[in-house]
């Protein structure tokens, strides 16, 4: 009964704030009221804004005198960045009750974002002469407006009578200290720094700022002093160690920054986190690492010498050899995380990069392969081991793992163009050729720009005599794109032979042989093919047999030489 009562409540509260005509004779009994401006809060806390605002405009509503709903909805206006509304509504919670502490510290806070120092400072004093409790907060936002105006001596003035009452203070002296700056006042914003310092000499912050400072100003003989000082205090905080770094570092000094740096790694007493954080920032400068590499590397090693077993060192050190480029380090290590950590994708995709960068196809299969029984459903894994075994020359191996997952991979998903790359051709050299050509026709559709896609479809096409006419068109566009590539020239000669226009086609041969300076074994033997064809046999002799000195089948040309000895 209780939990449908308090249910029936909660509705009929949501029914009563849903429209504000409802609302305002809806709460004018006590009872209901108080229940608005609490749920209005509740609201508040778990988020729900706009409800909140609404609670509250609805108390307002019912009663203009409520200075709390005012206050409250002033604050969320704040929140939200509606600087201009909330300065209007808390001011009507100020006017309602000026003796209110936070209503006119929310109040004259608005002001001074609102860029109304002087109505801030107004605001500010009449709280002041009504709290006599609050000073020190007072005075020091007081001496904030002064300093936003431009009224450097005043702040001054209200600081170091908050200074004289209380004594000196961390707050006080950094706030004297930014105005000294402000004013160009040097000597005094270091006199401010050197107190705070004799009033705590132990606390190796101080020395820092004042490093800062002196760093900031240009002075690094005693910016280099101070870290020096704060490093003597506390050689394990992390700040004096990398500021020093930076200091030799900045003079060139790599062997003493690095010298500092690698003290921080070493210092138990440096919080691990720590030692991670300076790394990844270090790793992030690519430039600076390969410059540094074998003193960062010295850092990395003690780093892994000192936590063997911590995955998060592990892959910082991964970040630094793979960011130098050092993919056996990388890979090693890498595949090492993968040992204990098989549940995230983008670790084998990172194995699976270092080898490939590598060439290690093996390696790349052993991970792809591994890597599939954890994500079977990663169409990327079936490329890369696809692509390692048609790299392997396993042309078999290479289709039947591309094929099994083309079927399901969706028209939009731009890998399967990758797909169909590797499925044409290993196709085609499993001897599956129809339907390697119809892999290829997707290929053309999909990407009608990729040359190279059109030159090795017609050159097959032209090998197998098979729509020599789309061959011809498909070579075509390709030279008209490239003229100056010798393979694209030799398939378009190939195609015109293919048609029996030999003499056209030895015009596109011999481009081709005058780009490739007579490298290519392939253009050598078409070349000669082309002039046996047009009765040139002492020369196609010549091409046949430079041909088989780079390399083309010899049991092939020994068999094209004996049918030309026939014609000599």
């Amino acid at each position: 009964m209780r939990i449908i009562l308090t249910l029936a409540l909660l509705l009929y509260g949501t029914s009563v704030f849903s429209q504000k005509t409802d609302q305002v004779s809806s709460i004018k009994s006590e009872y209901s009221y108080q229940y608005a401006l609490i749920e209005a809060s509740r609201q508040k806390m778990i988020g729900n804004v706009n409800e909140a605002i609404n609670l509250y405009l609805s108390c307002i509503s019912a009663n203009p005198e409520c200075d709390v709903a005012y206050y409250e909805l002033g604050t969320v206006y704040s929140a939200l960045g509606e600087n201009e509304k909330a300065e209007d509504i808390l001011f009507k919670a100020f006017k309602l009750v000026p003796d209110n502490y936070w209503y006119g510290i929310a109040y004259s806070e608005l002001l001074k974002i609102n860029n109304k120092s002087s109505k801030s400072l107004k605001v500010l004093k009449k709280v002041k002469r009504n709290n006599r409790s609050n000073f020190l907060t007072i005075d020091f936002k007081i001496a904030e407006i002064y300093s936003i105006d431009g009224r450097y001596s005043k702040a001054i003035s209200v600081l170091e009578l908050i200074e004289k009452e209380y004594g000196v203070s961390e707050l006080i002296s950094f706030k004297k200290f930014e105005i000294f700056k402000l004013q160009g006042s040097y000597a005094k914003a270091e006199g401010v720094l050197n107190s705070l310092i004799i009033s705590a000499p132990e606390i190796s912050e101080y020395q820092i700022i004042l490093g800062e400072y002196f760093a900031e100003i240009g002075d690094s003989v005693r910016a280099l002093q101070a870290y020096m000082a704060a490093f003597s205090i506390d050689s394990s905080n992390i700040y004096a160690v990398t500021n020093l770094a930076d200091i030799y570092s900045s003079q060139g000094d790599d062997e003493k920054a690095y010298f500092y740096l690698n003290q921080a790694f070493l210092n138990h007493n440096i919080p691990l986190s720590n030692k991670i954080q300076t790394m990844m920032a270090l790793n992030k400068d690519r430039n600076h690492i390969n410059h540094n590499r074998k003193l960062l590397e010295v850092m990395v090693v003690s780093l892994m010498n000192e936590y063997p077993d911590n995955y998060e060192v592990k892959t910082v050190a991964y970040d630094f050899y793979n960011g130098i480029e050092d993919h056996p380090r990388a890979l090693e290590i890498i595949k090492d995380i993968l040992s204990n950590k098989k549940d995230d994708y983008i670790i084998w995709q990172q194995a699976l990069y270092n080898a490939s960068m590598l060439e290690d196809f093996d390696e790349l299969i052993i991970i792809g392969e591994e890597a599939l029984r954890y994500f079977p459903n990663k169409h990327e894994l079936y490329l890369f081991v696809g692509m390692a075994y048609f790299q392997l020359d396993n042309f078999e191996k290479a289709y039947s793992v591309l094929s099994q997952n083309y079927s399901s991979i969706k028209d939009s998903d731009k890998i399967r163009l990758q797909f169909l790359i590797f499925l044409s051709e290993s196709s085609y050299r499993t001897d599956r050729k129809t339907e390697a050509y119809t892999y290829f026709d997707a290929l053309v559709e999909m990407d009608p720009s990729n040359d190279f896609t059109k030159n090795n479809y017609s050159y097959y096409l032209a090998l197998d005599s098979v729509d020599l006419l789309k061959a011809k068109d498909l070579s075509y566009s390709t030279i008209v794109n490239s003229p100056d590539n010798s393979t694209f020239l030799d398939t378009y000669s190939w195609v015109l032979f293919r048609l029996g226009d030999y003499n056209n086609a030895k015009v596109y041969a011999q481009r081709a042989l005058i780009i490739d300076s007579e490298k290519d074994p392939d253009i050598m033997f078409h070349y000669a093919e082309i002039l046996y064809m047009l009765g040139e046999y002492r020369l196609a002799k010549e091409y046949y047999e430079k041909a088989l000195q780079k390399g083309y089948n010899k049991q092939h040309i020994e068999t094209k030489l004996m049918l030309l000895y026939e014609k000599l």
